[in-house]
């Protein structure tokens, strides 16, 4: 039977792009390790036990516990320095941080914004404060941060950065690329700037110059599973299927419950004409996450190619089932 011409791409837009909400507390974690922050912890937990009023000490264990992720430790911490000192800016910013980390973005908001009453130049309080605008909706509100702390510091990446995130969203793939251009002149081994301009450029058909910054990313950045996933996803745009499977291998290799990345493998066997294979891969993607509509759909066109229409129906009409809608018209092209 001859494959039918039915495809559904998973558009390379849909990743999610890299945010980074603490990127340089991650890296101080990265360079010092969690041995440096536990031993820092045990010091200051004495320093407040001779002094249980040091806001300075409560403040310091905070920081250090939202670096090793103890973030509602790091809250209870930094309220207690607020409650002894509420004139310390750099306080509401950290716990504008840890509030963020815990899915509190109205509270961050509250947060950055006091710290900027306490200091209106501090630049990084205005970055914290957009990033939280935009997980909110408020698109307008996080560039007039941005734009307020590359005022500041023009030589603030973060906000360019974050910027380019926002136009990504908008679909403005170009003025996305301007924005990650400057980021990564200001930083040039910020291996999400690559991978995000990467996923911009493929937006807009350039796979030849995505897989040119995915490759950047995955050299500052080895065990980035994104960057080999969308990186096979451009091979396969270009018809280089082997290319992408050996890619999808090493994605799923660094994280084994990459369901994207079986989807992309199946997809790319199907090109080769290899069915069987793709419905194993397609199957493997709906256990890992239940509701993926893109793999009924395809395994449904695998099953079809293989003449197995029953089976394919019965995937099309679980897309269906699902909230895909124009599975509805497959379903009466093909099984009716």
């Amino acid at each position: 039977m001859k494959p039918l011409l039915l495809i559904l791409m998973l558009l390379i837009g849909t990743i999610l792009l890299s945010q980074e909400k603490n990127l340089l507390y991650n890296k101080e974690v990265v360079e010092r390790g969690d041995n440096y922050f536990k031993v820092k912890i045990a010091k200051l937990t004495k320093a407040i036990h001779l002094n249980p009023v040091d806001a300075k000490a409560y403040y310091n264990r905070g920081v250090a516990k939202s670096h090793l992720g103890d973030n509602k430790g790091a809250l209870v911490d930094c309220n207690k320095a607020i409650q002894l000192n509420p004139e310390i800016a750099e306080t509401y910013h950290i716990r504008g941080v840890v509030k963020s980390e815990l899915g509190d973005y109205e509270g961050a908001i509250a947060d950055y914004t006091k710290a900027i009453q306490l200091n209106p130049k501090f630049v990084e309080a205005y970055v914290g404060r957009g990033i939280e605008r935009k997980e909110i909706g408020d698109y307008k509100g996080a560039i007039v941060d941005y734009d307020k702390a590359i005022q500041l510091n023009p030589l603030e990446f973060l906000s360019y950065y974050n910027k380019g995130i926002i136009k990504f969203d908008f679909q403005d793939y170009t003025g996305a690329i301007v924005d990650y251009n400057k980021a990564i002149q200001l930083e040039p081994e910020f291996s999400d700037a690559y991978f995000n301009r990467g996923i911009s450029k493929a937006n807009l058909g350039n796979y030849k110059g995505a897989i040119t910054d995915f490759n950047k990313a995955i050299k500052l950045k080895p065990k980035f599973a994104k960057a080999y996933g969308t990186r096979g996803t451009s091979k396969a745009a270009l018809g280089n299927y082997k290319g992408a499977i050996t890619d999808y291998n090493k994605a799923m290799t660094l994280k084994p419950e990459y369901a994207n990345a079986y989807f992309c493998r199946a997809d790319s066997k199907r090109n080769l004409e290899d069915n069987i294979g793709a419905i194993i891969d397609y199957t493997t993607a709906i256990k890992l996450k239940p509701d993926f509509v893109g793999a009924y759909m395809n395994r449904g066109i695998a099953k079809m190619n293989m003449g197995d229409k029953n089976g394919a129906c019965l995937d099309w009409s679980k897309a269906a089932l699902l909230g895909y809608a124009k599975a509805f018209d497959t379903i009466k092209k093909y099984c009716n």
